[in-house]
């Protein structure tokens, strides 16, 4: 956790355990994760030589990999890569470690990431136990570069996992870069989805009183009466709660 290297070779190598570089905490975290969260390669690289296990998790099932991929460490990950450590990998919640990149925005580790993906199942849709992909993630975090290589690298993921869109995730948190983002890419396929419960992106942006979002859904042929499946329209659900500018 410290990087203090030196004193890591030295309980490596007097320690009697064999599994003694996969010791955890009362967490389930291995001296790797916590060396990877404070960004000390030289603790990773020492760690995976001496045989920590790669792909460990702990009690949320989450990865060395995971931790890389929010603390945006490019050699960590790199190290871990390396090490065949399992890009894939799913917390209780069955998001990867490509879920936490494109929330936090860390572009680079993201590439890396669906390159590593690609090549280990190129089917796999990536979507979390709520049918939630990445692409939500970085729409409703604002972060439009890792939106934009997502797009790049699979347009229609989308279509896969939660009705609730990406676009739906942008409106719904005000980020209006991400929002236009998706309209002009997908267009009318997506500015009239529908949620689960029969709500566009246009209820979405007037539960959230946003009124950019809005301006941006009805200029690109949003359905203004659309109902849902409890018979609301927008204009209703800006009612309710009370959003004038809205309305």
């Amino acid at each position: 956790a410290n990087g203090n290297t030196d004193s890591l070779h030295l309980l490596i190598d007097s320690g009697e355990r064999a599994d003694i570089t996969d010791v955890m905490d009362i967490h389930g975290q291995t001296p790797l994760m916590l060396a990877i969260m404070n960004g000390h390669v030289d603790c990773v690289h020492l760690l995976l030589e001496k045989g920590s296990t790669a792909d460990a998790a702990d009690k949320r099932g989450r990865t060395a990999l995971h931790r890389g991929a929010v603390t945006g460490c490019e050699d960590c990950l790199a190290a871990l890569l390396d090490h065949d450590a399992f890009v894939l990998c799913r917390d209780f919640k069955g998001r990867t470690p490509i879920h936490f990149a494109s929330a936090c925005g860390h572009l680079e580790i993201l590439r890396t990431l669906l390159q590593a993906a690609l090549s280990t199942d190129p089917l796999d849709s990536v979507v979390d136990y709520s049918g939630y992909s990445p692409m939500h993630w970085a729409s409703y975090s604002g972060h439009e570069d890792c939106l934009e290589l997502l797009l790049e690298h699979n347009p229609f993921a989308y279509l896969e996992g939660n009705p609730f869109t990406p676009l739906h995730c942008a409106v719904i948190n005000n980020q209006d870069g991400t929002a236009e983002m998706l309209v002009e890419a997908l267009g009318a396929k997506i500015v009239n989805s529908r949620d689960a419960k029969g709500r566009t992106p246009l209820h979405a942006a007037a539960f959230a009183d946003n009124v950019h979002g809005l301006q941006l859904l009805l200029r690109h042929q949003a359905e203004v009466d659309v109902t849902d499946k409890l018979g609301r329209t927008p204009l209703m659900m800006a009612s309710e709660n009370g959003h004038t500018a809205a309305v």
